[in-house]
């Protein structure tokens, strides 16, 4: 039977999802040129066809006197995934694309997904010969996997300190290999580590891996934590309002502003909206303003939405869409994105939603 990509699916391990197991669906560009990779792999139990999924699409060999064999050409090293015909969702371990040979030996057997009741084809992955990333990485899913049971019922705080810990022990027991700087950009993990632990990761990274896209993804994050940090003051951003002129934040000073980024097509931003106007009528006066800035690219979407929803705040717009400049300064990942400033212009907090943001207001508005 042909491959079912329905069938790819992952080992629910719930925050250790967010924080790991991204590498199976995420890279992250290097900048080497266009350079060949080959695979040659061994299978001792399994006799059919194997599919390789990179780059957003899908090779397929078959396998022939146990052997087999994929390459190809890539513009950068990028975690792939092998799958087999089968029944079953299909899971396999860590692979990524790095330039030169990978020798790899596999095998298939049947598991119950952890956290499930449901079983899965494993494609299990043995290096023979790997790459200073597949090396590195093989060797910490090994103690991963090893220690995912103790954890798989455990509260988020404490799988959440054991990601932290994890990220630590690549660092410490790999002090001169790119793979740990690689694995946490790649994975996300540099977007949820306390700054403190980040900061003394970056500092203590050789010069020449600080020069590398990654390193430079873990500056900017760091470059994210200090402009957001309370008591920051920010640079003056302007917007447009419906009729061309300019507004800008410098204008509220002396005023509580909350600034919310959004958009006509975000439906968790329109969600939001009954909590905003609620927040606004109840605090709006000499001490607290709202300014919505929009990053549609289409005014007309902009303006009708506004008009539907009656939005009583000023309003204004940056059609740079995700390049805009109050986005990329606080390298918004995605909308509704909100900062509250103070009388001063500076920082009071970031990105708060819900009972959050309704609770900061009180605390600093309180009558």
């Amino acid at each position: 039977m042909p491959i079912n990509v329905h069938h790819r699916q992952f080992i629910p391990y719930k925050l250790f999802s967010t924080l790991i197991v991204l590498l199976f669906c995420s890279f992250i560009s290097v900048s080497y040129a266009q350079e060949k990779f080959i695979i040659r792999g061994t299978s001792l139990n399994y006799k059919g066809r194997i599919y390789l999924d990179w780059n957003d699409h899908i090779d397929t060999v078959l396998i022939k006197d146990n052997k087999f064999q994929f390459e190809g050409t890539s513009p950068r090293i990028m975690n792939t995934r092998l799958f087999v015909d089968s029944d079953l969702p299909v899971e396999s371990n860590w692979l990524y694309l790095e330039s030169g040979e990978t020798k790899i030996t596999i095998d298939t057997t049947t598991i119950t997904s952890l956290g499930t009741d449901k079983a899965a084809c494993m494609v299990n992955i043995h290096f023979t010969k790997a790459g200073p990333i597949n090396e590195v990485l093989s060797l910490h899913e090994k103690k991963f996997r090893a220690l995912v049971p103790r954890y798989i019922h455990a509260s988020e705080a404490e799988q959440f300190q054991f990601a932290v810990s994890m990220t630590r022990d690549q660092f410490r027991e790999y002090p001169e290999s790119l793979a740990p700087l690689f694995y946490l950009v790649s994975t996300g993990t540099k977007d949820f580590l306390p700054p403190s632990l980040l900061d003394s990761i970056y500092r203590q990274l050789p010069e020449r891996y600080r020069a590398t896209v990654y390193g430079e993804a873990v500056k900017k994050r760091l470059e994210y934590y200090e402009r957001t940090t309370a008591g920051q003051a920010i640079k003056n951003f302007k917007a447009l309002n419906a009729a061309g002129d300019s507004i800008s934040t410098a204008g509220f000073k002396g005023k509580y502003l909350l600034v919310d980024l959004w958009a006509s097509w975000c439906a968790p931003c329109r969600e939001e909206i009954p909590l905003l106007k609620e927040l606004y009528e109840q605090y709006k006066g000499n001490r607290f303003a709202l300014l919505g800035v929009s990053i549609d690219r289409d005014w007309a979407d902009w303006l009708k939405a506004v008009e539907k929803e009656q939005l009583p705040w000023v309003n204004a717009i940056d059609p740079r869409h995700f390049d805009a400049e109050i986005y990329r300064y606080f390298r918004a990942n995605a909308v509704p994105f909100n900062l509250l400033l103070d009388p001063e212009g500076k920082v009071v907090a970031v990105d708060l939603h819900g009972e959050a943001l309704r609770n900061k207001l009180a605390e600093v508005l309180k009558q």
